[in-house]
């Protein structure tokens, strides 16, 4: 089972069909930002459950 400590800030990822930027690290989620605009307020994140960790795919894991 992957932790948070998998995981760092900036790192790009594949979360189901979405992919996005690890924007956000907690012991019970981490935020992918799938959309960026000009500012953060209205940049587009999903919140992932620590269940769903395992979901979670390194961009460079998926290019092997």
């Amino acid at each position: 089972m992957k932790s948070y400590d998998s995981f760092s800030l900036g790192l790009e990822v594949y979360y189901k069909r979405h992919f996005g930027i690890i924007r956000f690290i907690s012991d019970d989620y981490i935020t992918i930002c799938i959309k960026e605009n000009e500012t953060k307020f209205h940049d587009i994140c999903l919140v992932v459950p620590q269940s769903e960790f395992h979901s979670i795919t390194l961009k460079k894991q998926s290019e092997k």
